[in-house]
């Protein structure tokens, strides 16, 4: 979510970059526990603060159109109301949660 919305976050890249340090080496369904320092803590509640100060870049207009943007991976939905304003999508709010065991085993098309 962050790359998507990065052209509103400052200096995106930087701040995650504890972050992608720390899952570098991570392969898919990879077991081995994070090594979660306090940087990577840090790093992930900027990213954090990011993400919900962007939605005070536009509050809901009822004349612009609107857009809810979802993604489910195999353990978490989550989702983006976004308004058009002039050429771009500017966000408005953003949801996810962790899927309970029986919506895991729900096909990606019910998720």
């Amino acid at each position: 979510m962050l790359n998507f919305f990065r052209r509103f976050l400052p200096q995106t890249a930087q701040k995650q970059l504890p972050l992608q340090k720390m899952l570098g080496k991570c392969k898919k369904r990879d077991k081995t526990p994070l090594n979660w320092t306090d940087e990577s803590d840090q790093a992930f509640q900027n990213c954090v603060n990011d993400l919900k100060e962007a939605t005070h870049l536009a509050h809901p207009d009822s004349n612009a159109a609107i857009i809810l943007m979802t993604d489910a991976s195999d353990r978490a939905i989550g989702g983006c109301m976004q308004q058009r304003e002039g050429d771009s999508w500017k966000p408005l709010g953003f949801f996810s949660r962790k899927l309970s065991t029986a919506e895991q085993k729900y096909s990606a098309y019910d998720r």
